[in-house]
């Protein structure tokens, strides 16, 4: 008899990433930061020529994400930006699964 265990859940990448900037928004890749916005539904609109600005928009959500990396030698993100984005998709509830 197998012991009660609790239900298997498999999280995708977007849970992933998503937990992973939970855990450390300090450690976290701006690439990632780019790819976890991107699988939430937001969509790159501009990037400031010359800046190292991104702007992404929700198709059904005004408030609007600008991320800007550290300095150029750094492929870390902003953890104030990190955070930004944890809170946004928390507000809306970006991501459905349990996690």
């Amino acid at each position: 008899m197998v012991p009660n265990m609790e239900p298997y859940v498999k999280m995708g990448r977007t849970e992933k990433l998503y937990l992973k900037a939970l855990r450390s928004p300090n450690n976290f890749l701006f690439r990632d930061l780019c790819l976890l916005v991107e699988k939430t539904g937001f969509k790159l609109r501009k990037s400031s020529s010359g800046t190292s600005h991104l702007f992404y928009r929700h198709p059904s959500i005004d408030e609007p994400i600008n991320l800007q990396r550290f300095p150029k030698d750094n492929k870390l993100a902003k953890p104030y930006q990190v955070k930004q984005v944890l809170n946004i998709i928390d507000k809306y509830g970006l991501i459905e699964s349990e996690i």
